[in-house]
Protein backbone atom coordinates (compact mmCIF):
# COMPACT_ATOMS: atom_id res chain seq x y z
CA UNK A 1 0.00 0.00 0.00
CA UNK A 2 2.92 2.37 0.89
CA UNK A 3 4.43 2.21 -2.38
CA UNK A 4 1.32 1.45 -4.79
CA UNK A 5 -0.28 4.66 -3.39
CA UNK A 6 2.40 7.02 -1.86
CA UNK A 7 -0.23 10.42 -1.42
CA UNK A 8 -2.83 7.82 0.39
CA UNK A 9 -0.16 7.24 2.69
CA UNK A 10 2.75 10.00 2.87
CA UNK A 11 4.19 9.15 6.38
CA UNK A 12 5.47 5.15 5.08
CA UNK A 13 6.30 5.79 1.65
CA UNK A 14 10.00 6.86 2.94
CA UNK A 15 10.19 3.03 3.84
CA UNK A 16 8.78 1.75 1.07
CA UNK A 17 10.70 1.03 -1.89
CA UNK A 18 10.03 -0.97 -5.12
CA UNK A 19 13.06 -3.34 -5.39
CA UNK A 20 11.74 -5.57 -2.79
CA UNK A 21 15.50 -6.06 -1.35
CA UNK A 22 15.70 -2.79 -0.18
CA UNK A 23 11.99 -2.15 0.69
CA UNK A 24 11.65 -1.88 4.59
CA UNK A 25 8.19 -3.89 4.51
CA UNK A 26 8.98 -6.96 2.74
CA UNK A 27 12.49 -7.56 4.46
CA UNK A 28 11.28 -6.42 8.06
CA UNK A 29 9.30 -9.33 8.67
CA UNK A 30 11.20 -11.63 6.37
CA UNK A 31 11.94 -15.33 7.05
CA UNK A 32 15.65 -15.36 6.78
CA UNK A 33 17.05 -13.27 9.86
CA UNK A 34 19.96 -11.20 7.92
CA UNK A 35 17.19 -9.27 6.11
CA UNK A 36 15.66 -8.49 8.87
CA UNK A 37 18.57 -6.84 10.18
CA UNK A 38 19.38 -5.29 6.93
CA UNK A 39 15.68 -3.84 7.65
CA UNK A 40 16.20 -2.33 10.70
CA UNK A 41 19.46 -1.11 9.39
CA UNK A 42 17.99 0.95 6.23
CA UNK A 43 15.72 2.17 8.74
CA UNK A 44 17.83 3.35 11.44
CA UNK A 45 20.20 5.32 8.48
CA UNK A 46 16.69 6.87 6.92
CA UNK A 47 15.96 8.46 10.22
CA UNK A 48 19.26 9.60 11.46
CA UNK A 49 19.06 11.45 7.53
CA UNK A 50 15.48 12.76 8.21
CA UNK A 51 16.85 14.34 11.49
CA UNK A 52 20.20 15.56 10.29
CA UNK A 53 19.20 17.03 6.48
CA UNK A 54 15.89 18.45 7.76
CA UNK A 55 13.49 19.14 4.22
CA UNK A 56 14.44 17.28 1.45
CA UNK A 57 12.15 14.43 0.39
CA UNK A 58 9.39 12.16 2.24
CA UNK A 59 9.83 11.65 5.68
CA UNK A 60 8.25 9.26 7.93
CA UNK A 61 5.80 10.86 9.96
CA UNK A 62 5.02 10.85 13.47
CA UNK A 63 1.91 8.43 13.33
CA UNK A 64 3.98 5.53 11.55
CA UNK A 65 6.59 5.53 13.84
CA UNK A 66 4.38 5.69 16.81
CA UNK A 67 1.64 3.35 14.85
CA UNK A 68 3.31 1.01 13.08
CA UNK A 69 7.43 1.02 13.53
CA UNK A 70 7.26 1.42 17.29
CA UNK A 71 4.79 -1.81 17.41
CA UNK A 72 7.46 -3.88 15.21
CA UNK A 73 9.86 -3.07 17.43
CA UNK A 74 8.36 -4.33 20.28
CA UNK A 75 7.47 -7.49 19.04
CA UNK A 76 11.41 -8.23 17.90
CA UNK A 77 12.69 -7.66 21.64
CA UNK A 78 9.78 -9.11 23.18
CA UNK A 79 8.29 -11.96 21.37
CA UNK A 80 9.49 -12.53 18.36
CA UNK A 81 12.02 -14.93 19.31
CA UNK A 82 11.85 -18.07 16.95
CA UNK A 83 13.42 -20.27 19.88
CA UNK A 84 10.09 -19.69 21.57
CA UNK A 85 8.23 -21.10 19.49
CA UNK A 86 9.18 -24.39 19.89
CA UNK A 87 10.76 -27.22 17.22
CA UNK A 88 14.01 -28.24 17.03
CA UNK A 89 17.29 -26.70 18.76
CA UNK A 90 18.41 -23.42 17.24
CA UNK A 91 22.09 -23.86 15.65
CA UNK A 92 24.65 -21.12 17.36
CA UNK A 93 24.55 -19.09 13.89
CA UNK A 94 20.95 -19.14 14.53
CA UNK A 95 21.04 -17.68 17.98
CA UNK A 96 23.94 -14.91 16.75
CA UNK A 97 21.45 -14.27 13.79
CA UNK A 98 18.86 -13.61 16.77
CA UNK A 99 21.12 -11.52 18.83
CA UNK A 100 22.17 -9.62 16.18
CA UNK A 101 18.49 -8.62 14.82
CA UNK A 102 17.68 -7.96 18.53
CA UNK A 103 21.00 -5.27 18.50
CA UNK A 104 19.45 -3.63 15.15
CA UNK A 105 15.80 -3.50 16.70
CA UNK A 106 17.28 -1.67 19.83
CA UNK A 107 19.70 0.54 17.80
CA UNK A 108 16.27 1.32 15.57
CA UNK A 109 14.36 2.54 18.57
CA UNK A 110 16.88 5.31 19.44
CA UNK A 111 16.74 6.18 16.26
CA UNK A 112 12.63 6.56 16.11
CA UNK A 113 13.07 8.38 19.19
CA UNK A 114 15.54 11.14 17.89
CA UNK A 115 13.15 11.48 15.24
CA UNK A 116 10.46 12.74 17.36
CA UNK A 117 8.41 15.46 18.94
CA UNK A 118 8.37 15.76 22.79
CA UNK A 119 4.87 14.21 23.33
CA UNK A 120 5.42 11.29 21.55
CA UNK A 121 8.76 10.93 22.51
CA UNK A 122 7.90 10.68 26.36
CA UNK A 123 4.47 7.98 25.06
CA UNK A 124 7.56 5.78 23.29
CA UNK A 125 9.71 6.38 26.32
CA UNK A 126 6.54 5.19 29.05
CA UNK A 127 5.78 1.92 26.67
CA UNK A 128 9.25 1.08 26.74
CA UNK A 129 9.43 1.43 30.68
CA UNK A 130 6.66 -0.59 30.78
CA UNK A 131 8.44 -3.07 28.73
CA UNK A 132 10.95 -3.09 31.02
CA UNK A 133 9.31 -3.47 34.16
CA UNK A 134 7.41 -6.34 32.55
CA UNK A 135 10.27 -8.03 31.04
CA UNK A 136 13.38 -7.06 31.80
CA UNK A 137 14.64 -9.59 33.69
CA UNK A 138 14.65 -12.03 30.64
CA UNK A 139 14.61 -9.38 27.71
CA UNK A 140 18.33 -7.71 27.41
CA UNK A 141 17.22 -6.16 24.44
CA UNK A 142 14.23 -4.43 26.28
CA UNK A 143 17.07 -2.79 28.74
CA UNK A 144 19.02 -2.05 25.85
CA UNK A 145 16.12 0.05 23.90
CA UNK A 146 15.71 1.74 26.77
CA UNK A 147 18.66 3.00 26.98
CA UNK A 148 19.13 4.09 23.63
CA UNK A 149 16.12 6.24 23.88
CA UNK A 150 17.81 7.97 26.54
CA UNK A 151 20.81 8.25 24.47
CA UNK A 152 18.24 10.05 22.08
CA UNK A 153 16.98 12.80 24.12
CA UNK A 154 17.12 15.70 22.15
CA UNK A 155 15.08 18.46 23.51
CA UNK A 156 16.17 21.76 25.54
CA UNK A 157 16.46 21.23 29.23
CA UNK A 158 16.06 24.32 31.68
CA UNK A 159 19.69 24.65 32.24
CA UNK A 160 20.02 24.64 27.93
CA UNK A 161 17.49 27.38 28.01
CA UNK A 162 18.61 29.69 30.86
CA UNK A 163 21.99 29.57 29.16
CA UNK A 164 20.23 30.05 25.70
CA UNK A 165 18.43 33.09 26.85
CA UNK A 166 21.45 34.80 28.65
CA UNK A 167 23.18 34.68 25.27
CA UNK A 168 20.27 35.86 23.28
CA UNK A 169 19.22 38.91 25.75
CA UNK A 170 22.12 41.52 24.86
CA UNK A 171 21.03 41.07 20.91
CA UNK A 172 17.48 41.48 21.78
CA UNK A 173 17.73 44.47 23.86
CA UNK A 174 19.90 45.90 21.40
CA UNK A 175 17.68 45.18 18.55
CA UNK A 176 15.48 48.12 19.47
CA UNK A 177 17.89 51.13 18.96
CA UNK A 178 18.44 51.04 15.60
CA UNK A 179 14.49 51.36 14.85
CA UNK A 180 14.62 54.26 16.83
CA UNK A 181 17.11 55.54 15.25
CA UNK A 182 16.11 55.40 12.22
CA UNK A 183 12.70 57.22 12.91
CA UNK A 184 14.60 60.07 14.76
CA UNK A 185 16.87 60.42 11.35
CA UNK A 186 13.45 60.82 9.49
CA UNK A 187 12.80 63.11 11.37
CA UNK A 188 15.51 65.13 10.96
CA UNK A 189 15.54 64.92 7.36
CA UNK A 190 11.61 66.33 7.00
CA UNK A 191 12.69 68.87 9.52
CA UNK A 192 15.82 70.38 7.04
CA UNK A 193 13.29 70.15 4.15
CA UNK A 194 10.77 72.37 6.13
CA UNK A 195 13.61 74.80 6.54
CA UNK A 196 14.62 75.41 2.63
CA UNK A 197 10.82 76.04 2.10
CA UNK A 198 10.28 79.27 3.31
CA UNK A 199 7.06 79.69 1.70
CA UNK A 200 4.85 76.56 3.60
CA UNK A 201 7.04 76.67 7.03
CA UNK A 202 4.47 75.77 9.05
CA UNK A 203 2.51 72.91 6.73
CA UNK A 204 6.53 71.44 6.16
CA UNK A 205 6.42 71.53 10.33
CA UNK A 206 3.37 69.82 10.98
CA UNK A 207 3.96 66.76 8.40
CA UNK A 208 7.81 66.97 9.86
CA UNK A 209 6.41 66.29 13.22
CA UNK A 210 3.49 63.65 11.81
CA UNK A 211 6.33 61.91 9.80
CA UNK A 212 8.47 61.86 12.90
CA UNK A 213 6.04 60.40 15.21
CA UNK A 214 5.32 57.98 12.70
CA UNK A 215 8.15 56.56 12.23
CA UNK A 216 8.69 55.87 16.05
CA UNK A 217 5.18 54.76 16.36
CA UNK A 218 6.40 52.24 13.13
CA UNK A 219 9.84 51.33 15.06
CA UNK A 220 8.38 50.73 18.42
CA UNK A 221 5.36 48.50 17.34
CA UNK A 222 7.99 46.48 15.32
CA UNK A 223 10.42 46.09 18.13
CA UNK A 224 7.00 45.03 19.87
CA UNK A 225 6.01 42.68 17.78
CA UNK A 226 9.50 40.84 17.69
CA UNK A 227 10.13 40.91 21.28
CA UNK A 228 6.19 40.06 21.92
CA UNK A 229 6.81 36.81 20.02
CA UNK A 230 10.23 35.62 20.98
CA UNK A 231 8.96 36.04 24.47
CA UNK A 232 6.19 33.56 23.90
CA UNK A 233 8.10 31.45 21.93
CA UNK A 234 10.88 31.84 24.99
CA UNK A 235 7.88 30.79 27.43
CA UNK A 236 6.64 28.18 25.53
CA UNK A 237 9.67 26.53 25.94
CA UNK A 238 10.55 27.10 28.56
CA UNK A 239 6.60 25.50 29.80
CA UNK A 240 7.71 22.20 27.43
CA UNK A 241 11.31 22.16 29.69
CA UNK A 242 9.26 22.10 32.89
CA UNK A 243 7.00 19.52 31.68
CA UNK A 244 10.11 17.99 30.55
CA UNK A 245 11.71 18.07 33.61
CA UNK A 246 8.65 16.70 36.27
CA UNK A 247 8.60 13.86 33.69
CA UNK A 248 12.21 12.67 34.06
CA UNK A 249 12.02 12.88 38.03
CA UNK A 250 8.78 11.75 38.81
CA UNK A 251 8.20 8.83 35.82
CA UNK A 252 11.69 8.04 34.38
CA UNK A 253 13.91 8.05 36.74
CA UNK A 254 12.04 6.00 39.98
CA UNK A 255 11.27 3.37 36.92
CA UNK A 256 15.04 3.05 35.86
CA UNK A 257 15.53 3.00 39.93
CA UNK A 258 13.44 -0.44 40.36
CA UNK A 259 15.38 -1.69 37.34
CA UNK A 260 18.67 -1.29 38.44
CA UNK A 261 19.45 -4.17 40.30
CA UNK A 262 18.23 -7.63 38.99
CA UNK A 263 17.63 -11.24 40.51
CA UNK A 264 20.38 -12.56 42.61
CA UNK A 265 21.75 -8.91 43.46
CA UNK A 266 23.12 -8.71 39.34
CA UNK A 267 23.20 -4.68 38.63
CA UNK A 268 22.74 -3.60 35.21
CA UNK A 269 24.98 -1.87 33.93
CA UNK A 270 22.86 0.16 30.96
CA UNK A 271 20.61 0.82 33.35
CA UNK A 272 23.17 2.25 35.59
CA UNK A 273 24.16 4.32 32.93
CA UNK A 274 20.84 5.44 31.34
CA UNK A 275 19.91 6.59 35.41
CA UNK A 276 23.25 8.43 35.03
CA UNK A 277 21.94 10.09 31.73
CA UNK A 278 18.82 11.53 32.83
CA UNK A 279 20.54 13.05 35.74
CA UNK A 280 22.43 14.76 33.38
CA UNK A 281 19.37 16.60 32.01
CA UNK A 282 17.44 17.65 35.05
CA UNK A 283 19.01 20.65 37.44
CA UNK A 284 21.56 21.09 39.34
CA UNK A 285 19.71 20.89 42.89
CA UNK A 286 17.08 17.99 41.45
CA UNK A 287 20.61 15.99 40.50
CA UNK A 288 22.81 16.53 43.61
CA UNK A 289 19.10 15.67 45.31
CA UNK A 290 18.78 12.25 43.71
CA UNK A 291 22.17 11.77 43.22
CA UNK A 292 22.99 10.11 46.71
CA UNK A 293 20.21 7.71 46.74
CA UNK A 294 21.01 5.72 43.43
CA UNK A 295 24.98 5.42 44.24
CA UNK A 296 23.40 4.26 47.65
CA UNK A 297 21.69 1.03 45.91
CA UNK A 298 25.33 0.63 43.97
CA UNK A 299 27.02 0.81 46.97
CA UNK A 300 25.14 -1.51 49.36
CA UNK A 301 25.65 -4.47 46.73
CA UNK A 302 29.51 -4.23 47.82
CA UNK A 303 29.08 -5.94 51.36
CA UNK A 304 27.89 -8.85 49.49
CA UNK A 305 29.46 -11.63 50.25
CA UNK A 306 29.98 -13.40 46.85
CA UNK A 307 32.69 -12.07 44.73
CA UNK A 308 31.08 -11.80 41.35
CA UNK A 309 28.48 -9.16 42.78
CA UNK A 310 30.85 -7.12 44.48
CA UNK A 311 32.74 -6.84 41.40
CA UNK A 312 29.79 -6.11 39.03
CA UNK A 313 28.67 -3.61 41.71
CA UNK A 314 32.07 -1.90 41.87
CA UNK A 315 32.29 -1.71 37.85
CA UNK A 316 29.05 -0.35 37.65
CA UNK A 317 29.58 2.36 40.72
CA UNK A 318 32.56 3.63 38.90
CA UNK A 319 31.22 4.07 35.73
CA UNK A 320 28.48 5.86 36.70
CA UNK A 321 30.85 8.16 39.28
CA UNK A 322 33.04 8.66 35.90
CA UNK A 323 30.26 9.66 33.71
CA UNK A 324 28.90 12.31 36.26
CA UNK A 325 32.47 13.68 36.30
CA UNK A 326 35.31 14.45 39.15
CA UNK A 327 32.76 17.12 40.29
CA UNK A 328 30.93 14.28 42.19
CA UNK A 329 33.76 12.64 43.81
CA UNK A 330 32.65 13.59 47.36
CA UNK A 331 29.47 12.59 46.45
CA UNK A 332 30.45 8.80 45.88
CA UNK A 333 33.06 8.87 48.78
CA UNK A 334 30.60 9.59 51.07
CA UNK A 335 28.76 7.02 50.19
CA UNK A 336 31.30 4.96 50.04
CA UNK A 337 31.85 5.12 53.27
CA UNK A 338 28.46 5.28 54.73
CA UNK A 339 27.80 1.81 53.52
CA UNK A 340 31.00 0.17 54.02
CA UNK A 341 31.76 0.16 57.58
CA UNK A 342 35.95 0.74 57.82
CA UNK A 343 36.35 -2.03 60.07
CA UNK A 344 35.98 -6.84 59.30
CA UNK A 345 35.79 -7.37 55.34
CA UNK A 346 34.12 -4.24 54.06
CA UNK A 347 37.06 -2.10 55.26
CA UNK A 348 39.51 -4.06 52.78
CA UNK A 349 36.40 -3.06 50.11
CA UNK A 350 36.50 0.11 50.94
CA UNK A 351 39.95 1.00 50.45
CA UNK A 352 39.47 -1.23 46.94
CA UNK A 353 36.82 0.27 45.56
CA UNK A 354 37.76 4.03 46.11
CA UNK A 355 41.13 3.26 44.22
CA UNK A 356 39.02 2.06 41.53
CA UNK A 357 36.98 4.76 41.87
CA UNK A 358 40.17 6.86 41.31
CA UNK A 359 41.51 5.48 38.60
CA UNK A 360 37.91 5.43 36.62
CA UNK A 361 37.86 9.12 37.20
CA UNK A 362 41.89 9.70 36.30
CA UNK A 363 40.71 8.32 32.84
CA UNK A 364 39.22 11.96 32.22
CA UNK A 365 40.12 14.25 34.53
CA UNK A 366 40.65 18.05 34.15
CA UNK A 367 43.63 19.52 36.00
CA UNK A 368 42.97 19.99 39.63
CA UNK A 369 39.62 17.44 38.94
CA UNK A 370 40.41 15.95 42.61
CA UNK A 371 40.40 19.18 44.56
CA UNK A 372 37.06 18.97 45.83
CA UNK A 373 37.09 15.40 46.66
CA UNK A 374 40.49 15.37 48.09
CA UNK A 375 39.34 15.90 51.91
CA UNK A 376 36.89 13.12 52.58
CA UNK A 377 39.01 10.87 50.25
CA UNK A 378 42.38 10.99 51.66
CA UNK A 379 40.49 10.17 55.13
CA UNK A 380 39.56 6.41 53.57
CA UNK A 381 43.40 6.23 52.03
CA UNK A 382 44.85 7.57 55.37
CA UNK A 383 42.56 4.72 57.12
CA UNK A 384 43.15 2.14 54.15
CA UNK A 385 47.25 2.45 54.79
CA UNK A 386 47.28 3.24 59.04
CA UNK A 387 44.45 1.64 60.37
CA UNK A 388 42.71 -1.52 61.17
CA UNK A 389 42.72 -2.77 57.51
CA UNK A 390 46.50 -2.52 57.28
CA UNK A 391 46.99 -4.95 59.69
CA UNK A 392 44.31 -7.36 58.68
CA UNK A 393 45.98 -7.03 55.11
CA UNK A 394 49.21 -8.82 57.27
CA UNK A 395 47.37 -11.40 58.27
CA UNK A 396 48.02 -14.84 55.83
CA UNK A 397 44.38 -16.19 56.17
CA UNK A 398 42.76 -12.93 55.29
CA UNK A 399 44.81 -11.81 52.63
CA UNK A 400 44.35 -15.20 50.80
CA UNK A 401 40.47 -14.65 51.30
CA UNK A 402 39.43 -11.70 49.44
CA UNK A 403 40.51 -10.55 46.78
CA UNK A 404 40.38 -6.90 48.22
CA UNK A 405 43.17 -7.94 50.65
CA UNK A 406 45.08 -9.62 48.68
CA UNK A 407 47.14 -5.84 47.30
CA UNK A 408 47.25 -2.59 49.07
CA UNK A 409 45.81 -0.05 47.26
CA UNK A 410 46.35 2.80 49.05
CA UNK A 411 49.54 4.00 47.45
CA UNK A 412 48.38 3.85 44.14
CA UNK A 413 45.40 5.92 45.23
CA UNK A 414 47.66 8.81 46.85
CA UNK A 415 49.78 8.80 44.03
CA UNK A 416 46.35 9.14 41.63
CA UNK A 417 45.73 12.05 43.93
CA UNK A 418 48.95 13.38 43.58
CA UNK A 419 48.70 13.75 39.94
CA UNK A 420 44.96 15.12 39.72
CA UNK A 421 45.20 18.11 42.32
CA UNK A 422 46.34 21.80 41.75
CA UNK A 423 50.19 21.20 43.02
CA UNK A 424 50.37 25.05 44.13
CA UNK A 425 47.57 25.14 46.43
CA UNK A 426 46.88 21.41 47.57
CA UNK A 427 49.78 19.49 47.97
CA UNK A 428 50.29 21.13 51.24
CA UNK A 429 47.43 19.34 52.17
CA UNK A 430 47.77 15.80 50.50
CA UNK A 431 51.14 15.81 52.47
CA UNK A 432 50.01 16.53 55.62
CA UNK A 433 48.92 12.74 55.86
CA UNK A 434 52.85 11.90 55.95
CA UNK A 435 53.64 15.29 58.24
CA UNK A 436 51.47 14.01 60.42
CA UNK A 437 53.45 10.79 61.19
CA UNK A 438 56.95 11.72 61.25
CA UNK A 439 56.99 11.56 65.16
CA UNK A 440 56.33 7.78 64.55
CA UNK A 441 59.42 7.43 61.68
CA UNK A 442 61.16 6.12 64.55
CA UNK A 443 59.12 2.32 63.98
CA UNK A 444 61.02 0.80 60.85
CA UNK A 445 56.97 -0.46 59.15
CA UNK A 446 55.75 3.54 59.52
CA UNK A 447 59.39 4.60 58.07
CA UNK A 448 58.60 2.01 55.51
CA UNK A 449 55.17 3.22 55.11
CA UNK A 450 56.29 7.13 55.10
CA UNK A 451 58.69 6.32 52.12
CA UNK A 452 56.35 4.58 50.17
CA UNK A 453 53.72 7.48 50.35
CA UNK A 454 56.55 9.98 49.42
CA UNK A 455 57.62 7.63 46.43
CA UNK A 456 54.58 7.36 44.92
CA UNK A 457 53.49 11.04 46.09
CA UNK A 458 56.53 12.31 43.36
CA UNK A 459 55.56 10.08 40.71
CA UNK A 460 51.73 11.54 40.65
CA UNK A 461 53.14 15.21 41.07
CA UNK A 462 55.55 14.28 37.89
CA UNK A 463 52.52 13.36 35.93
CA UNK A 464 50.56 16.56 37.14
CA UNK A 465 49.83 19.08 34.44
CA UNK A 466 49.80 21.79 37.22
CA UNK A 467 53.22 21.05 38.89
CA UNK A 468 55.69 23.32 36.67
CA UNK A 469 58.88 23.58 37.86
CA UNK A 470 58.85 26.74 39.36
CA UNK A 471 56.28 25.99 41.59
CA UNK A 472 57.79 22.59 42.82
CA UNK A 473 60.71 24.37 43.37
CA UNK A 474 59.12 26.86 45.56
CA UNK A 475 57.36 24.24 47.32
CA UNK A 476 60.50 22.50 48.15
CA UNK A 477 62.33 25.65 49.70
CA UNK A 478 59.42 26.18 51.49
CA UNK A 479 59.52 22.43 53.45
Amino acid sequence: MAAGMPTRFPDLAALADGNEDVCFFANVAHLQLHRRTRALGRLTKILQQQSTEGDGGPKVGVGALLGVVAPLLQQMLVDGRASEGGGHELKDTDRDREANVVSAAAAAAGSVAGALPWPAYSQLLGRFLRLLAAHGEEKKGVVRAVCAIVDAFHFDTLEALEAINAAAQPALNCSATPALEDGTEAAGRLAVDSADAAEDRSASESDAEDGGEAAETSAVTADNGVSGSTSSAIALRRRQAEDIRSALLKRVLPALKTQLVGKGDAVRAPVGLAVVKVLGLVPEEDRRAALPGVLQAIANLLKARHQGVRDEARKVFCQMVAELGSLYLPFAAEVLRGALPAKGYTAQVLGYTVHALLEALSQDLPPGGFDDGLGVTLVLVEGDLFGDVAEAKEVGAIAGSLKEAKKQRGYEAYRLLAAGITFRTHIAYLLSLVRRRLDSAGDPKVRNKLEALLQHAARGVAQNPTASPADVLLFCHSV
